[in-house]
């Protein structure tokens, strides 16, 4: 798994560190700063060309492909957020700003999670990310679900780096 993907495990209680989650280090904003900075260089759009060339059911883009795994499990997706949102076991994610904004209905859920989804198309066709379009519930959604995807559990680096990127650039217009 990538950086983001070791520091969400090892933080929460019960995955990898004797259901005591560790002193969250003081330094952790700089840590965040250095995975969305290995973000951006972890994607490259030769290596996906060549690699999905090959590949018949990958998607032409790591953006297009993130935005198919939100597709193809949105249903899911959207169960799980609003658990996570809604139960108050969940403390982890009731500390996040998105606990607010994000609807406590699944089928509401669904439909920002095709949002994303479009937002992540059209970043990966352009190359740039167009904040200004974008809901703030699409922005927070981004942000919890970059909290929530490990690599490789969910999706491939390049793809869970595209999240990534849109969720902190979507942040700016929320903030």
């Amino acid at each position: 798994g990538d950086a983001g993907s070791w520091r969400k495990v090892l933080s929460m209680a019960g995955f990898g560190n004797a259901g005591i989650p560790p002193t969250v280090q003081g330094n952790i904003d700089s840590r965040i700063e250095t995975e969305v900075h290995l973000a951006g260089q972890c994607i490259d759009f030769e290596v996906w060309e060549d690699y999905a060339a090959t590949r018949p059911y990958v998607e032409s883009t790591p953006h297009a492909e993130a935005a198919a795994v939100i597709v193809r499990n949105r249903q899911a997706l959207a169960k799980d957020t609003v658990k996570q949102i809604t139960t108050s076991s969940s403390s982890y994610y009731q500390k996040g700003k998105w606990t607010e904004v994000l609807p406590s209905m699944e089928t509401d859920m669904q439909l920002l999670f095709r949002d994303l989804a479009q937002v992540l198309i059209d970043t990966g066709s352009s190359r740039q990310i167009s904040p200004a379009s974008c809901s703030k519930e699409v922005a927070c959604l981004a942000a919890f679900l970059d909290e929530r995807i490990c690599v490789p559990r969910d999706m491939g680096t390049m793809s869970a780096a595209c999240i990534k990127l849109v969720a902190q650039e979507l942040q700016k217009t929320v903030e």
